[in-house]
Formats: C-alpha cells, sequence, structure tokens
C-alpha cells in the first residue's frame, strides 16, 4: 500500500513539474486607431496551429522556453510579423501589436468579382 501511495506522489510530481516549464506570451492587439481587435489569428511562424484573440483584443500562449516569431493575421489587415521573442520558464514576455489596414490600390482584378447585368 505504501508503495502505491509512494508511486502515485511520484507520478503526480512529475506531472506538476511537466506544466512548469513553459513560458508564456501575452498581448493586445490594436487596429490603426487603437481600438482593440477581437478574432485575429496569432500563428508561430513555421507551425500550422493558431489562436484568435479574444473579445477585448488579447491572447496568451503557453510556450516551452525558445525564441519565437509570432504572425498576426486578419481580413483586410497586412499580415504583421513580431521580432523574434524569446519566451523564458516561469515568466510572460508582453507584446502589444497594431495593425495596418491592408492598401486599397493592392486589389486587382484577380481579387475582384463583378457581376454582370442582364
Amino acid at each position: 500500500m505504501m508503495r502505491i501511495l509512494f508511486l502515485m506522489s511520484l507520478v503526480l510530481a512529475c506531472t506538476f513539474q511537466s506544466f512548469a516549464q513553459t513560458g508564456k506570451i501575452t498581448g493586445t492587439v490594436v487596429d490603426e486607431n487603437g481600438e482593440t481587435m477581437p478574432g485575429v489569428s496569432v500563428y508561430i511562424k513555421g507551425q500550422p496551429k493558431s489562436i484568435t484573440t479574444d473579445i477585448d483584443g488579447k491572447f496568451s500562449l503557453a510556450l516551452p522556453a525558445g525564441t519565437y516569431t509570432l504572425v498576426f493575421k486578419f481580413v483586410s489587415y497586412k499580415e504583421i510579423p513580431s521580432s523574434e521573442i524569446i519566451v523564458k520558464l516561469n515568466e510572460s514576455a508582453p507584446l502589444s501589436v497594431s495593425m495596418i489596414p491592408q492598401d486599397d490600390s493592392a486589389l486587382t482584378e484577380k481579387h475582384l468579382k463583378r457581376e454582370s447585368l442582364k
């Protein structure tokens, strides 16, 4: 019985230890007027998985220690890559991002579809 309790304690300790091996990148995304932007896609460069900002334009990523570049995407705004962010164990790296509207002149015929009148 004592051996089982010891093993269960050991498993729990290892589980808690593995959770402590991360840091965080947190931040807020705003538009050109300083208004928060909900629904912005936040990607880690080179990885397909993404998260989106919440209703207040905030995001939080728990990541293993290392160096990361985030990419921010939203319809009709330019894709914004961050500079390299260093994530340290048990620390939070704050980030503030300002999105830039897509230049309307960048639209071409390929992007526009005109309805024909009959």
